[in-house]
């Protein structure tokens, strides 16, 4: 993403990510109202070599939108993914 709906400073790994580039509101949907997006930002992510840093770096920013391929509230996992990873985790299967 080459920049954001928010004023802020670009984090280091930012440099490494796929969606450099993508349309931001695959991204963040609450902002544009486009949420056909979310599957392909989902995708890119799902192939990202920061991934990972990207959805810490979201939950610590109290952000919105997808980050690292999960889809967070304000910083927070939405519900529906949290039951799934929750899930996933008893079973022992991984993202």
């Amino acid at each position: 993403m080459s920049s954001s709906p928010f004023n802020f400073q670009t984090p280091t790994f930012f440099k490494d990510a796929l969606c450099k580039g993508a349309p931001q509101d695959w991204f963040f949907p609450e902002f544009s109202g486009n949420h056909r997006g979310i599957r392909q930002a989902k995708q890119l992510c799902s192939t990202c070599p920061v991934s990972e840093q990207c959805l810490a770096y979201g939950m610590e920013t109290n952000s919105s939108g997808v980050w690292g391929g999960i889809t967070l509230d304000r910083g927070n996992i939405k519900k529906k993914k949290r039951m799934q990873i929750q899930q996933q985790q008893q079973t022992g299967e991984t993202k």
